[in-house]
């Protein structure tokens, strides 16, 4: 009797165990959360690069936002590059590796997407273990911010970065949008320099991105 009594004590307890670690998984994160989009717009960037079988650093690199001429055949066929702009290289990086542990994508001779993956972004899942936390470029900022970011690879002639436009300036002009180049030199920043070499070419961009809404 007291056997089955210690048996059945146990059965509860790894029920119990099971269905909080359940709860866990199913409420850590909200549909169109951060960390969905994140792991959407990642897996996605693999799919799309496809078959290239890009490295790590190279798919964190396009998720970032930075452009090579290397690249470009890569960049052009995803709609996840610079979605990660506003979180460092390195977290970007941190992200992908944990996409590698549970699963959901493979490193071998590249980074690939594996079934469990393709699973996730073939239907309409939300459950996720926790995952680093990763901040995302919104949608409705997609265009613009691609024109930028070919602008600063333009600007950076050869260097991967270009000091003129930083992340957090290109950021601010996402946010702000300034039509003039006062509204342009007025944010944060923005240094003389860049005004005359790159300002009419950024408020054009920005005028060009407001008429096709």
């Amino acid at each position: 009797m007291e056997a089955k009594t210690r048996e059945k004590r146990s059965q509860t307890e790894e029920q119990g165990q099971t269905v909080v670690e359940s709860q866990k998984v199913s409420v850590a994160y909200q549909r169109g959360s951060s960390a969905e989009r994140g792991v959407r717009e990642a897996l996605s960037c693999v799919a799309e690069t496809m078959p290239a079988a890009l490295s790590l650093k190279t798919i964190a690199r396009i998720l970032k936002g930075e452009v090579r001429s290397d690249w470009l055949s890569y960049i052009a066929r995803t709609e996840s590059w610079g979605t990660f702009l506003p979180t460092p290289l390195e977290q970007v990086e941190t992200f992908l590796k944990e996409l590698v542990r549970i699963g959901f994508l493979k490193e071998k001779r590249g980074l690939h997407l594996t079934e469990e993956g393709q699973r996730f972004l073939s239907q309409d899942a939300i459950s996720l273990p926790p995952l680093p936390t990763v901040r995302l470029v919104e949608r409705r900022h997609r265009r613009l911010l691609w024109k930028l970011l070919l602008l600063r690879g333009q600007l950076s002639a050869g260097r991967r970065r270009s000091e003129l436009l930083a992340d957090d300036l290109i950021l601010r002009i996402l946010k702000k949008r300034p039509i003039t180049l006062e509204d342009l030199a007025a944010l944060p920043g923005v240094t003389p320099k860049l005004v005359e070499k790159a300002g009419y070419q950024i408020i054009a961009l920005v005028r060009e991105v407001k008429r096709s809404l």
